[in-house]
């Protein structure tokens, strides 16, 4: 793979049909479609299936929860508008050799909102059962215009269809 097209967000399948299963998002590489590339590993197989480019944002990270749904981060940079992140929960039932998948966005940021160059997601339980998304940013060793920033977000109503983020 080139620069800047490789795997970018890993995340392992914590649960369901794929569980232990290790999926691979590429930051740049897109399909003949126009969809980034993503990969299934299990085992000694590879199998592709493909994510929906939304305007233009790149994957950075992933990460798995409990019930075998994917967390995916994003982010977006133009130096006409700065730097964007995105959150898209992909369910498991969504994720198969050649599908292509879009996922839920749970939330979409800019400058703005106090973000940076958003590199890195984990989940965790909270006490009371919730799920908590701890992000970070990477400042690149650029103090003068990046910042490193945590930020943490609590999933809502999880086992609904309609989710939201605070």
């Amino acid at each position: 793979m080139q620069s800047l097209k490789g795997f970018e967000a890993v995340a392992m399948i914590r649960s369901g049909r794929h569980k232990g299963a290790i999926v691979a998002f590429a930051e740049r590489l897109h399909d003949r479609n126009g969809h980034h590339a993503a990969w299934i590993l299990s085992g000694e197989q590879a199998k592709q299936f493909s994510l929906t480019d939304i305007a233009g944002f790149d994957p950075t990270d992933a990460v798995g929860l409990a019930n075998g749904d994917l967390i995916l981060l994003e982010r977006r940079f133009r130096w006409t508008e700065g730097i964007k992140m995105r959150i898209r929960r992909i369910r498991a039932g969504e994720i198969a050799p050649g599908a292509v998948i879009k996922g839920e966005v749970l939330i979409e940021a800019n400058m703005a909102q106090e973000i940076d160059n958003m590199e890195a997601i984990s989940a965790h339980r909270a006490r009371d059962g919730s799920t908590v998304l701890t992000l970070m940013s990477d400042d690149n060793f650029n103090g003068f215009l990046q910042r490193t920033l945590l930020l943490q977000f609590r999933l809502e109503d999880e086992d609904v269809s309609r989710r939201t983020m605070r």
